[in-house]
């Protein structure tokens, strides 16, 4: 009972954070869009580790109330039965009016290797879902405003983490956001979560060192979301020179 108890609590939790999250992250991007997409450009947004989509539907539903803002949003995840259900997700969603058109987008990484995705769309938000790794995606660098990665790092060995978060710099544009949403270092997990999660402490113990320090960054901020549970930590990537790009 206390295991069920605790597991709708997180479920509670985990629902409110992504909804809160994703109105805060458009008011930032938005603030900021001057200096990184002109005014009737395209907006961009990659979501890293999508699962069933929920996240990468709230950040759609999110934008997609912002008038005049002609936004994309990209999930990425490695499970086929994920994107299978995300994309099952994107056509029920409530305000999807157009469904079932088709979009290329690479699936291996060879240039000629190429798939129709279903691609649900409104009349300013489309929504995308990849079968990719997180750790090295097909999409091209910096082709992104914003990446978010959301309850998946504290899942993640320390290598793993390094190689998802390289990708993130890789393809955000010069300006653009890298926002993680995760669970607090304050957060006591129970014994028996601690049982399914073996990289939960490790993550809690150095992640935002690990993220603050992270190369090619600036502007590292966190802020908390559901006290004692949830933060989202923020970095902005740097503009460098065009002959710069072979380092990332």
């Amino acid at each position: 009972v206390d295991f069920r108890f605790m597991l709708l609590i997180f479920c509670v939790y985990f629902s409110m954070s992504i909804t809160q999250v994703a109105k805060q992250l458009m008011e930032r991007v938005l603030q900021s869009r001057p200096s990184n997409v002109e005014k009737d450009g395209e907006l961009r947004v990659l979501d890293l580790g999508c699962g069933v989509g929920m996240s990468t539907l709230a950040i759609a539903s999110a934008f997609r109330r912002e008038k005049d803002t002609n936004v994309t949003v990209v999930g990425v995840d490695t499970s086929p039965e994920m994107i299978a259900m995300a994309r099952t997700k994107a056509l029920e969603q409530k305000g999807i009016t157009k469904l079932a058109e088709t979009h290329q987008c690479p699936t291996k990484h060879r240039d000629k290797d190429w798939i129709q995705l279903p691609i649900t769309t409104t009349t300013t938000t489309n929504t995308e879902f990849l079968e990719a790794n997180a750790e090295k995606t097909p999409v091209p660098r910096e082709s992104f405003d914003l990446v978010t990665i959301m309850y998946v790092l504290h899942e993640v060995p320390l290598r793993g983490r390094k190689k998802i978060l390289r990708e993130a710099r890789r393809v955000l544009r010069p300006g653009g956001m890298l926002a993680v949403i995760d669970i607090s270092q304050d957060y006591e997990p129970s014994p028996s979560m601690l049982s399914g999660e073996p990289y939960l402490k490790e993550y809690q113990q150095n992640f935002s060192k690990q993220m603050a320090a992270l190369e090619g960054f600036r502007s590292y901020s966190q802020q908390i979301v559901v006290p004692g549970h949830v933060v989202v930590q923020t970095l902005v990537k740097k503009s460098n020179p065009r002959w710069l790009g072979f380092l990332w």
